[in-house]
C-alpha cells in the first residue's frame, strides 16, 4: 500500500479541517497538542480528558459528532494513518533484509576488502570515542 501525493494532500486537508473543529470544540487544546495528536484518536481522547477533565463518554460523543460533521473526514484520516502505520514497518523489514542480503554478497565476493573496511571503521570509531571521552572528562 503506497499513498500517492493526491491521497497525502487529501489526508492533510481532511486532518486540517478536523483539527479546526477539535480546536473549536476544545479551546483548551493548544496547537502543539493538536500536532501531538497527529490523527490518533486515543491520543485525542487522552489529551482532551487531561486538559478538560471531561468524562470519557462525553469526549467520545463529541468526537462522534465531529466525525459526522466532517462527512467522514475523521474516519478517512484515521484509516489512512492506520494503513500507513501498518505498511511502513513491513517496508522497513524488506529494506533491512535486502541490505543484509547485499552485505552478505559483498562479503562473499570480497572477503579481505570487507574485513579491512570493517577493521578500519572500528579503529576510526575507537579513536573518535577516545577523543570524545577526553573532551567529556575535560568538561568535569
Amino acid at each position: 500500500m503506497s499513498l500517492n501525493a493526491n491521497e497525502l494532500e487529501t489526508i492533510e486537508e481532511n486532518w486540517n479541517r478536523v483539527k479546526s473543529e477539535i480546536a473549536a470544540k476544545w479551546p483548551e487544546l493548544s496547537k502543539s497538542d493538536l500536532k501531538l495528536i497527529d490523527g490518533d484518536s486515543q491520543k485525542l481522547v487522552a489529551l482532551v480528558h487531561q486538559r478538560t477533565n471531561s468524562s470519557l463518554p462525553e469526549i467520545q460523543s463529541a468526537i462522534d459528532e465531529i466525525a459526522v460533521s466532517s462527512n467522514g473526514a475523521l474516519s478517512r484520516v484515521m484509516n489512512s494513518l492506520q494503513s500507513a502505520a501498518e505498511y511502513l514497518p513491513s517496508r522497513t523489514v524488506d529494506f533491512a533484509a535486502k541490505g543484509e542480503q547485499l552485505l552478505g554478497e559483498e562479503i562473499e565476493r570480497r572477503p579481505l576488502q570487507t574485513l579491512s573496511k570493517v577493521f578500519g571503521t572500528g579503529v576510526a570509531l575507537g579513536v573518535c570515542m577516545a577523543g570524545l571521552t577526553v573532551l567529556w572528562r575535560g568538561r568535569e
